[in-house]
């Protein structure tokens, strides 16, 4: 029996070698995205021809073939990074714009008051003051249709009235 070791992972007993090379891809990735060319040089020379072959492999099989180059490589390039940040500002900021705020007077307004951290105008008070009492009163007549409910039953049987 074989046994592989791994940098930081300690032994591994006997794997095939899709397997290790899966494992190894893995380690090759999070170097390439980590750190800088000597440990990436230093890993591939650790490896025989035949585990850089399985690599090589394993890697290709890893790739989703629905995507263009430049966007599997983006995480590289800071030009795309920046720009795939401004494209997703001008998304926010769409959405933004088309978004309706509801006018003062109103709980949505007294929300938008408490999350912004300012004072609720008179008119936002007055409206979270009428949305509670009735969100309250709803709440208290549907707890006395369930209570009356549940007296209309006699151990599992429904009472006539």
């Amino acid at each position: 029996m074989r046994d592989h070791t791994f940098r930081n992972r300690g032994t591994v007993p006997d794997m095939n070698r899709a397997d290790q090379a899966v494992i190894h891809g893995l380690e090759l990735v999070g170097l390439v995205r980590d750190t800088g060319l000597d440990d990436i040089t230093l890993f591939i020379n650790n490896r025989t021809r035949a585990d850089l072959e399985a690599l090589t492999v394993a890697l290709a099989a890893m790739v989703p073939i629905d995507q263009a180059p430049s966007e599997l490589l983006a995480w590289c390039d800071p030009d795309a990074q920046r720009r795939e940040r401004a494209r997703r500002h001008r998304i926010l900021r769409a959405a933004e714009v088309r978004r309706v705020l509801r006018p003062h007077g109103t709980h949505a307004a007294y929300a938008r008051h408490k999350n912004d951290g300012t004072t609720p105008c008179d008119l936002c008070v007055a409206a979270e003051r009428t949305y509670q009492r009735d969100r309250k009163r709803r709440v208290r007549a549907e707890q006395l249709r369930a209570a009356s409910v549940m007296s209309d039953t006699v151990d599992g049987m429904q009472v006539a009235s």
